[in-house]
């Protein structure tokens, strides 16, 4: 694991053994660069994004819409993928519940959030769990909680990297999933925008971009054969013996 400082730095050190130097003179635009080498591997290997999170909300923590007939809380990632949805019915003396009971509500477009702040008023049961949209930062349920229901959602997002040029000395130290393989792949993926933005060789940018894929490939495959460590070691080179 390297620091963002870090993995900049490993992405200019494999710029620069070409011989050309084509870091100097457009590092601004290389940092941009190496911001959109990281979000494509982050799209593309679910590892290299944030642990999956969830979040919670019980009665009165939404705000109310449409005379009561939906809610609204607030959703505002940014590259949220959203792997699950459930509302939770704990069992109270009042349902004659003996066990939770789960619900997954049907998941609408964001572009047809109206159909649920038009509609609603429907009770949740199970041939009907309920409703959610996503839209600009917001979402949407209904029918609304009860006192003895909680939804919760499980999601994961990427990480939104600054340039190394724009960011302050903690966000420099930030720790990242990011790895020498992964530094490889962004050096591609510049190299690649290098070429096709800046010298218009478009047969060196073809090349950059499908060795950027292979690697990014081999990294995706990788991190499917393994699972993660919190204290990973360096390998040692050399100090055997022989006899």
């Amino acid at each position: 694991m390297m620091t963002w400082q870090e993995f900049n730095d490993a992405v200019g050190d494999l710029l620069l053994t070409d011989g050309i130097r084509r870091g100097r003179g457009v590092e601004k635009f290389r940092d941009r660069m190496v911001v959109a080498g990281v979000r494509d591997l982050q799209r593309h290997i679910p590892s290299l994004r944030p642990t999956p999170t969830t979040k919670a909300w019980s009665e009165g923590e939404l705000t109310k819409h449409s005379e009561g007939q939906c809610e609204v809380g607030d959703f505002d990632y940014e590259a949220t993928r959203v792997h699950d949805i459930v509302v939770r019915r704990l069992p109270t003396e009042d349902n004659n519940q003996g066990a939770s009971v789960y619900y997954r509500p049907i998941v609408i477009p964001g572009h047809r959030y109206y159909e649920i702040i038009d509609g609603g008023g429907r009770d949740r049961t199970t041939a009907y769990p309920g409703r959610i949209s996503f839209r600009l930062g917001k979402f949407y349920s209904e029918p609304i909680l009860r006192s003895d229901e909680t939804i919760s959602i499980l999601y994961t997002f990427e990480n939104a990297y600054k340039p190394i040029n724009a960011c302050t000395d903690a966000e420099k130290a930030a720790s990242t999933p990011l790895t020498d393989d992964a530094a490889l792949a962004v050096h591609h993926f510049v190299k690649y925008h290098f070429a096709k933005d800046i010298d218009d060789n478009q047969k060196l940018a073809t090349s950059n971009f499908e060795l950027f894929k292979n690697t990014r490939r081999s990294i995706f495959a990788n991190s499917q054969e393994t699972v993660s460590t919190s204290d990973p070691t360096i390998p040692q080179v050399g100090g055997a013996t022989v006899g």
